[in-house]
């Protein structure tokens, strides 16, 4: 892939590409369409393109300037191979990297040096388990582009402690096999923290990964035999396949019935599983999340963190038109964006840029 030459002559420095990834639903194509508008909104210096390789995709947020869609679609695969939806998926991106001349010449006519935004499929099977999404990230990387993993996880769905040492372990997982630089974001920020009395206290403490807090809170509701979490579980009845006693201390009444299921473990197995799983977390500190809240009243990129409090949040729009809710979500955008950007050395390898015209007539005047 050639660079695209600067007027200096020499070629154009890092882009600070994003490789969009995290599960269905976490809102990877709503952070595309939003960073998107905002890289044009505030640095009209900084070229930047959206690439669509979701070959399921149905509606997009964005206009993409490549789609993967016009060489192959998961449809398309599922119909002429006899596929069901996740085999049609994987086809479809074992096959991308199998041709990769495709992707490289489309990268190649117009983008070399401006920043991509990659939005990929949301099956975590792709870069945790199967070889494609590797190769793809060593394909992009042998052709120049500078690029970090950008993965997302919804803030709404880690109200616990054991669902967030499962997200911290899938980024984990995800950074140790993709090999690129990683930041890890949690979206719909502003959505949990105003959803539920308590939230912003708990957004805080996964933010600050207090790992010893989160996993005396799923011993605790371990040992009282309640389900971890906010969901309910399997009622169990008495009997020895219950606690793991004899039929009959069950049957007479001497040993007591827990009352629901929690993954087959109690007590001090449990305890010891998920410290050792908080003391990988934490000794080694390699997860740590961003967040991301963008919001949304349905007209646009709106919300933001900043003023929300406990409970608070979804009321109607304010007075100001969302002026200070946009300006709230601009400045969320801006940090996730400068974490990128810090994890690529982005400004470093920028050029210094002459003046405009219009701030040598300021100063003249």
């Amino acid at each position: 892939m050639m660079a695209r030459a600067s007027p200096s002559g020499t070629p154009e420095g890092p882009d600070g590409s994003n490789l969009v990834l995290g599960p269905a639903g976490t809102g990877k194509s709503t952070y595309c369409a939003a960073l998107h508008a905002h890289i044009k909104a505030t640095d009209p210096h900084r070229h930047v393109h959206v690439v669509n390789l979701d070959p399921a995709a149905t509606e997009l947020a964005y206009v993409p300037t490549v789609d993967i869609r016009t060489l192959i679609t998961a449809e398309g695969a599922a119909s002429e191979h006899g596929l069901g939806p996740n085999g049609a998926l994987v086809w479809c991106m074992e096959y991308l990297v199998a041709n990769p001349s495709w992707l490289e010449d489309q990268l190649d006519a117009f983008i070399d040096g401006d920043t991509l935004l990659l939005d990929v499929p949301g099956q975590i099977e792709l870069y945790t388990v199967h070889e494609c999404m590797a190769t793809l990230v060593s394909q992009l990387t042998s052709w120049d582009i500078r690029l970090a993993a950008v993965f997302l996880m919804d803030a709404q769905f880690l109200g616990d402690g054991a669902k967030f040492l499962g997200a911290a372990l899938a980024a984990l997982a995800t950074m140790v096999r993709l090999a690129v630089p990683h930041v890890s974001v949690l979206s719909k920020a502003d959505l949990l923290a105003a959803g539920r009395p308590g939230g912003r206290a708990k957004l805080d403490e996964l933010l600050e990964m207090d790992i010893p807090s989160l996993v005396g809170e799923m011993v605790t509701a371990a040992t009282v035999g309640r389900p971890v979490g906010l969901g309910g579980g399997e009622p169990l009845g008495r009997g020895a396949a219950a606690v793991g006693g004899r039929d009959g201390d069950a049957a007479a009444g001497n040993v007591p019935t827990r009352g629901r299921r929690l993954a087959g473990m109690r007590g001090g197995t449990f305890a010891t599983l998920n410290a050792a799983i908080g003391s990988l977390l934490e000794d080694w500190n390699m997860v740590s999340f961003v967040p991301l809240a963008l919001g949304d009243r349905g007209d646009g990129v709106v919300g933001g963190l900043s003023g929300v409090g406990d409970g608070e949040g979804g009321g109607p729009p304010s007075d100001d038109d969302g002026a200070g809710d946009d300006e709230a979500a601009a400045d969320s955008l801006s940090t996730v964006l400068l974490h990128v950007d810090m994890a690529l050395q982005y400004h470093e390898g920028l050029e210094v840029r002459e003046a405009r015209e219009a701030e040598d007539a300021d100063e003249g005047g």
